[in-house]
């Protein structure tokens, strides 16, 4: 599509040739009839791509939002995950520290018995051993040194003790 310019036109005595100038007139309406569409239908191409990207835009916006939200909502489910974990666990602990408390009261009370036990079974065979170096010398002789006492087969029956080698 060219444009012809006024310097093709052919020359007359009085100015331009009328015909041609007519005629260069029409092919310019024609040409500009064809451009004007030719823009009318640009500008409906411009509206509808102006129109995809708003839509795009708010496409963008929207999907951008519910990303904040949902980034917004997780943290807030974290936190409440973390918080939720934080109680179990002091929970936790504390029941130890309690059972540790009532182990540590036990243990104390075991040793207490074990002191009094071992008070009372000490005091039995000092007892016994008293009773025992009072009823005869040859029994005496066997606690306090046992390694030099060699009993005979008579002197085991008849319960008395000789010192050997």
């Amino acid at each position: 599509m060219s444009i012809p310019t006024v310097s093709s036109l052919p020359r007359a005595f009085r100015g331009y040739q009328r015909d041609a100038v007519e005629a260069m007139v029409r092919e310019f309406e024609s040409q500009m009839g064809g451009l004007a569409d030719r823009v009318h239908a640009l500008e409906g191409e411009l509206a509808t791509y102006r129109t995809q990207e708003q839509t795009l835009k708010d496409a963008v916006l929207r999907a951008q939002r519910e990303y904040d939200d949902a980034l917004t909502d997780a943290r807030r489910e974290s936190e409440r995950i973390l918080d939720e974990t934080r109680r179990h666990a002091a929970e936790i602990e504390e029941q130890h520290e309690a059972r540790l408390l009532d182990l540590r009261w036990e243990i104390e009370k075991l040793q207490l018995e074990k002191k009094r036990f071992v008070s009372r079974f000490r005091s039995m065979l000092e007892s016994q051993l008293n009773e025992l170096t009072v009823d005869s010398a040859p029994t005496r002789a066997i606690i306090h040194a046992p390694e030099q006492i060699v009993l005979t087969e008579e002197q085991l029956e008849s319960g008395v003790a000789a010192s050997g080698e």
